[in-house]
């Protein structure tokens, strides 16, 4: 069983288990402050710090990038030690005495600032060079993971950005559960890990293919060829990612069961969920913790 007195501990003795060693072929940071990018909530909350950041190594991105996004996609810099750039992929934990509500805001916290460094770097880029019509595609691009060590639930998120409602307003920042785990038993310690690496390898193909058309732009190279070659490896390497991380290829959560409870039915967000610019789905299904199955979505 996973479990940990407090924070520390997890981030020592359950952390290393939960992402593997394939780590070095991730750049990663642990109790980063995001404190040097631009605040999305108008200084109303303080800077996100997620226990583990997955992002870009920092020399990964062109200069000009770079400088064309300095407080969008780099969360921290001192002095010649840069942290992870464009990060997208979030690990959050707490100790037994944590409660679950505030991983939560915590992720939803992250994941904004994570889903808000991919669409900079895609609106730098440009709909022409994306090969797409529209920016805001209701697609996930970033991603959160949350651990509890007092009952070992393990839960994933998606993060998205939609327009603004109104002219001159700003886009609403969205989390949805996409499944969750209990760690506590082997059988489901294996598909719970499992989905989690999966998604963190989903979220890194995201990352370098947006690095790649930037570096691109900056250069002044054409990026017919690099975009198609990123959406050849994205068709075959996301299925599988998604479907072990209880993902469909249309970026949605697996089809609906029966609802467990009117409570869930209903879709109602209790009140103190519904605050400032994090919309958190009505959608969001109760997942059973034991198969990992979602039992109701909206």
């Amino acid at each position: 069983m996973l479990q940990a007195e407090d924070v520390a501990d997890v981030l020592r003795d359950v952390v290393p288990t939960i992402e593997g060693h394939s780590t070095e072929m991730f750049t990663s940071s642990t109790n980063l402050p995001f404190e040097d990018m631009d605040t999305l909530t108008n200084d109303k909350t303080v800077f996100p710090t997620p226990s583990v950041c997955h992002g870009a190594h920092y020399l990964d991105p062109d200069v000009k990038v770079i400088e064309a996004l300095p407080t969008s996609i780099i969360p921290k810099k001192s002095g010649a030690l840069y942290y992870p750039a464009v990060p997208n992929f979030f690990l959050g934990v707490t100790d037994m005495l944590g409660v679950g509500i505030v991983l939560l805001r915590q992720a939803a916290h992250a994941g904004a600032y994570g889903a808000h460094a991919i669409h900079s770097l895609r609106e730098w880029i440009g709909v022409d060079m994306l090969g797409v019509k529209e920016l805001y595609d209701d697609q996930a691009y970033a991603y959160s993971v949350t651990y509890h060590p007092d009952d070992c639930i393990m839960k994933l998120y998606r993060h998205y950005i939609t327009a603004p409602t109104e002219t001159g307003g700003r886009p609403h920042y969205h989390i949805q559960l996409l499944n969750h785990f209990l760690l506590g038993r082997y059988d489901y310690l294996i598909k719970g890990v499992t989905a989690f690496r999966n998604l963190r390898d989903l979220a890194k193909q995201h990352r370098d293919r947006f690095i790649e058309l930037a570096n691109l732009k900056a250069r002044g190279e054409n990026a017919a060829a690099a975009n198609g070659r990123a959406r050849e490896e994205d068709a075959a390497a996301t299925p599988q990612a998604n479907a072990n991380a209880g993902i469909h290829q249309n970026g949605q959560p697996p089809p609906p069961l029966a609802p467990p409870n009117a409570a869930v039915m209903s879709g109602a967000l209790p009140p103190d969920l519904q605050f400032g610019l994090f919309n958190f789905d009505d959608n969001v299904g109760q997942v059973d913790p034991l198969g990992g199955n979602p039992s109701h979505f909206q």
